[in-house]
């Protein structure tokens, strides 16, 4: 097995039965590989989630933000789990035959203005400043940087912390120029600005901006965000096959969108989450 499928979603704590039919078949028909859920904390998912998958456990305590979730039927092997950032960061290190990368489950704190601004900063946004130390120390310890971030960033591809803070450029040249100047891997690749705009010009039809709709932003928000997704360090990124990176929108005729306004302002159909979830595949064999 060269090539593992994955797909992250941050659910809304969705415990219906439908969601997790529509789950399952969805797992089923893109032959996932490793998924990450977030805002999955406290749901009982082992008779809900098709029991070929194995979560990998988190034993800490508190909100389980980001749960990770594997195929039992590949050959797979993991260690070296370690939780971070209150449990906003799942860090594992995978072997599948004998590629070996760390995989970095994540939901980042909220930059939502909500109340207060300097209590907001104190209390959440602030501490995503810790995120490019812990990774890098996490990699320090494991001697590689193999490394890719998977989940909820909470960000736009755009916004000035994913490209000043956690150095995530939107251009492959440009991460290798950077690391050949820096002598650094200190950086990540973005393909998530990939899937900014409204229409896809491959299949020739509109398409949501982003994986999140906010009804009601500010002068400083947008009403599409791009908030979830994955980065890549240099040595993974071209692991990435651009072509399967992808919001889904609709499955199986169910659609996770609207073509014109739903209830409360929404583009998203809130039955399922208010997020939309992420598919893409890795070449293995193309690990520097």
């Amino acid at each position: 097995m060269n090539s593992i499928n994955i797909i992250t979603w941050n659910i809304k704590r969705n415990k219906t039965d439908n969601f997790y039919s529509l789950l399952n078949k969805m797992l089923d028909y893109y032959k996932i590989d490793i998924f990450v859920l977030q805002e999955a904390s406290g749901i009982d998912l082992k008779y809900k989630i098709d029991d070929k998958y194995a979560e990998i456990p988190n034993i800490n305590n508190g909100i389980k933000w980001v749960r990770l979730f594997y195929n039992k039927e590949i050959s797979i092997g993991f260690g070296n789990v370690k939780i971070e950032l209150n449990n906003k960061l799942f860090f594992v290190e995978f072997n599948i035959i004998n590629h070996i990368f760390t995989f970095c489950g994540s939901h980042f704190y909220s930059k939502a203005n909500r109340g207060n601004q300097s209590k907001m900063k104190k209390s959440q946004e602030y501490k995503n400043y810790e995120i490019p130390n812990l990774i890098s120390k996490y990699e320090e310890d494991r001697k590689h940087t193999k490394t890719i971030v998977v989940g909820d960033f909470n960000y736009n591809p755009f916004d000035k912390f994913m490209n000043i803070n956690i150095k995530a450029k939107q251009n492959k040249n440009i991460v290798k120029l950077l690391k050949k100047l820096n002598n650094s891997d200190n950086l990540f690749y973005n393909p998530m600005w990939n899937l900014l705009g409204d229409y896809n010009f491959i299949e020739e039809k509109r398409k949501p901006s982003g994986t999140y709709y906010l009804k009601e932003p500010n002068s400083e928000q947008f009403f599409w965000n791009l908030l979830d997704g994955v980065l890549l360090r240099p040595a993974m990124m071209d692991t990435l096959k651009m072509n399967t990176l992808q919001i889904i929108c609709e499955f199986e005729g169910i659609k996770l969108t609207k073509n014109k306004l739903y209830k409360n302002n929404l583009f998203i159909n809130e039955k399922y989450s208010d997020h939309l979830p992420i598919i893409f595949t890795l070449n293995l064999d193309k690990i520097k």
